[in-house]
């Protein structure tokens, strides 16, 4: 029963989601996008991830709040569009405890 669920069922519930989940644990930055029927997962580990960056940018004429990984080279890792939740205190502390700095976007510069 568990393997047709898994076969089955899982990616039914999948396909309610939207078309990208991104997951902040204890070991890293996981990216899960939908692609076509399935899904593409990245994966970057904190030890990878020098620091973040958040801005706005416009998107289809709508602005969007974007949060950054970038190595310690500068480079952009992955872009990650935000919804009105979570606030900036929130990913702060959330990437303060992970001992990542936020930056300010326009100190850095893309790569």
């Amino acid at each position: 029963v568990f393997a047709i669920f898994v076969a089955y069922g899982l990616p039914a519930l999948m396909s309610l989601l939207s078309g990208s989940v991104v997951i902040l644990s204890d070991k890293g930055v996981n990216s899960n996008k939908r692609v076509g029927l399935g899904w593409a997962i990245r994966f970057w580990a904190w030890e990878e991830i020098a620091f973040f960056s958040l801005d706005d940018d416009m998107i289809g004429g709508r602005n969007y709040r974007i949060l950054r990984a970038h190595d310690a080279h500068g480079d952009l890792l992955v872009s990650v569009v935000l919804g009105q939740e979570p606030t900036e205190q929130e990913i702060e502390r959330c990437l303060q405890a992970h001992g990542k700095p936020l930056h300010d976007a326009g100190s850095v510069s893309r790569r």
